[in-house]
C-alpha cells in the first residue's frame, strides 16, 4: 500500500519554480516540502524523510552533485530516491549526476507531467528493491537489516525496538494507517530529540 500523502522535497533557490511545483505536487496528492539552500535541505531531509527529493543542481551555497554526495552519507537520507532537475542537458552531467548516486534526471525547462510520472516510478523502484517502505518513506527490510548488523557490533549505539501488534479486527486500510502513525511518531521524535547519525527503519515484509 502507499503512503496517503507521499512526501517530496524539492531543493530549488529559484521560488517561482517552487511554488509552481508546490502547486502541482499538492495537487496530486503529495505532502510538499521547499529548502532554498543546500545547508537547509540536509536539515529538513533529515527530518521530514520525504519518499522522493527533487535537487536543483545549482544552488547558492552548493551544487548539486555535492550534495548528493552528502545525502548518500546521510544515514536517514541514504535511501531516498534523488531526481537531478538540471540546466545543463549534456551527456558529462547525466553521467555525472546517475554515478553520484542520482536515480534519475530532467533537464529544465522540463515537462510537469512527465516530472510526476518520473517521482512516482522513483518510489515504485525504491519499494520493489526494498530501500523504502512506501506507506511511511522509513527505510525498509533491506537497509535496514544492514544497520542492525553494523550497530550490533558497535558498542557505542543503542537499539531501540517497536512492534505493532497485528489486529485482525482492523481492515487493511486501517492497518497501513496505524503503521503511518507510528512512523510519523518516531520520525518527529528523532527529528526533535535525535542526532545527525541516528537512524530509523523498518522489518516489516
Amino acid at each position: 500500500p502507499y503512503a496517503r500523502r507521499p512526501r517530496v522535497l524539492l531543493i530549488e533557490d529559484d521560488y517561482d519554480v517552487a511554488e509552481f511545483l508546490r502547486a502541482a505536487l499538492v495537487y496530486q496528492g503529495c505532502a510538499f516540502f521547499h529548502a532554498g539552500d543546500g545547508e537547509s535541505a540536509l536539515r529538513l531531509a533529515s527530518r521530514v524523510m520525504p519518499h522522493v527529493i527533487l535537487l536543483d543542481n545549482r544552488l547558492p551555497d552548493t551544487d548539486g552533485h555535492t550534495l548528493m554526495v552528502q545525502f548518500r552519507w546521510l544515514p536517514r537520507a541514504a535511501h531516498i530516491p534523488v531526481i537531478i532537475l538540471s540546466r545543463w542537458d549534456t551527456r558529462p552531467d547525466r553521467l555525472a549526476s546517475l554515478a553520484l548516486g542520482a536515480d534519475d534526471f530532467m533537464p529544465k525547462p522540463f515537462d510537469t507531467r512527465e516530472l510526476l510520472l518520473r517521482v512516482q516510478n522513483s518510489m515504485k523502484r525504491s519499494a520493489r528493491e526494498r530501500l523504502t517502505d512506501l506507506r511511511t518513506g522509513i527505510p525498509a527490510a533491506w537497509q535496514m537489516r544492514r544497520e542492525l548488523s553494523e550497530a550490533r557490533l558497535d558498542k557505542n549505539r543503542a537499539l531501540l525496538e517497536f512492534s505493532l501488534a497485528h489486529d485482525p479486527a482492523l481492515s487493511p486500510d486501517l492497518s497501513v494507517v496505524r503503521v503511518a502513525q507510528l512512523a510519523r511518531a518516531l520520525r518527529l521524535t528523532l527529528a526533535r530529540w535525535g542526532e545527525e547519525h541516528d537512524y530509523l527503519g523498518g522489518l516489516d515484509e
